[in-house]
């Protein structure tokens, strides 16, 4: 019989694909407008930290597997899907939702921003989700755990 495969292993195989799409890009740079001042960063290193990111939701991920500890399956599917989907809109917004203009304008970044800004927002959501399954979790235990003392 074939073992069932769990949902967060694709934060095993997620970043692993990020490592190797960093190391090819090499020139690609991410520009980023506050007010006055552009930051620009290389792709590779953005990439790099959204594998270690990856990697240690993996890695808690697993840790609770081994523990035995059954957290919330709704919650867990919601946080790792939309954890996929908003680093993915993050890492290539011209890719994901809108198409690289033939011409693009120097200020021509509006819908590209608004892209980033929101795949943002969704991903720091997403880890508070995270965060509340693992609380839930542990009170539901901690209330057995004295309802048997």
């Amino acid at each position: 019989m074939m073992k069932k495969v769990k949902l967060h292993f694709l934060f095993l195989v997620l970043p692993i694909v990020f490592l190797i799409v960093g190391f090819l890009s090499t020139d690609e740079t991410l520009d980023i407008n506050v007010h006055d001042t552009y930051y620009v960063v290389a792709h590779s290193f953005v990439y790099w930290i959204y594998s270690i990111c990856l990697f240690l939701l993996f890695g808690i991920y697993w840790l609770f597997e081994l523990l035995k500890v059954n957290l919330n399956n709704l919650l867990s599917k919601v946080h790792i899907i939309g954890t996929i989907i908003s680093m993915l809109g993050l890492c290539f917004p011209y890719h994901f939702i809108f198409a690289i203009p033939k011409f693009p304008l120097f200020d021509d970044y509006e819908k590209i921003n608004l892209c980033l800004t929101i795949c943002a927002i969704l991903f720091v959501l997403l880890q508070i989700v995270f965060l509340l399954n693992i609380l839930i979790t542990l009170i539901k235990r901690v209330s057995v755990f004295l309802k048997n003392i």
